[in-house]
C-alpha cells in the first residue's frame, strides 16, 4: 500500500517553486494513454523523474494491446477524447481482463465520462485538464493506495499541460 510511510519527499524547489512532490519508493509501473504527444510525452518524463516506469502509447487500441504482454501494471492514466476509442470504451474492455487495475482519467472533457463508471468503482479516479503536478501526484496515490498490493495487477509545468 502506498502510504506515508513508503514515499519520500522531495524539495520543493526541485521541480516547481510551488509544489511538494512525493517520489515513489516502490518503483510502480504506469500506462500514460492519450493522443495529445506532448503531454504524452511530458508525462511520462516527468513520471519517470519522480521515480515511476512509466510508458506511453496514442491510443486505446495501442494501449490495451501494450497491456496484452505487460501484467506488471499499477496504474492507467487514461484520456477520454482520442480518435478510435475513447477511455471509457478503453476501460470497458480492460475491466474484462483486468478488472482490479486502477485507472485515472485525465480529461478536459469530463462530461463525456459517465458518473456511474467512476462512482461506482474505487479504482477509477477523473482528474481535469489542465491539472497541476500536486493534483497529479495525489490522484495517483489514491488510486494506489485504493489497489490490492499485490505486486502485480490482475489478469508539470509544461506548455502542453
Amino acid at each position: 500500500m502506498y502510504t506515508s510511510q513508503t514515499r519520500q519527499t522531495m524539495p520543493a524547489g526541485s521541480v516547481s517553486p510551488h509544489v511538494e512532490v512525493h517520489v515513489a519508493e516502490r518503483q510502480y509501473s504506469v500506462l500514460v494513454v492519450d493522443d495529445n504527444d506532448c503531454l504524452r510525452t511530458t508525462l511520462t518524463l516527468l513520471l519517470e523523474t519522480l521515480g515511476y516506469n512509466a510508458e506511453n502509447r496514442s491510443d486505446g487500441w495501442d494501449g490495451l494491446r501494450w497491456l496484452e504482454g505487460h501484467p506488471r501494471v499499477d496504474l492507467v492514466l487514461l484520456d477520454q477524447t482520442m480518435p478510435g476509442m475513447t477511455g471509457v470504451q478503453m476501460l470497458q474492455r480492460l475491466r474484462q481482463t483486468r478488472p482490479l487495475l486502477p485507472v485515472l482519467f485525465i480529461s478536459g472533457d469530463l462530461d463525456s465520462i459517465p458518473h456511474s463508471i467512476t462512482s461506482a468503482d474505487p479504482r477509477v479516479g477523473v482528474l481535469a485538464k489542465p491539472f497541476t503536478l500536486a493534483a497529479l501526484t495525489q490522484a495517483m496515490e489514491t488510486l494506489l493506495g485504493a489497489a490490492q498490493p499485490t505486486g502485480q495487477s490482475e489478469a508539470i509545468p509544461a506548455p502542453c499541460l
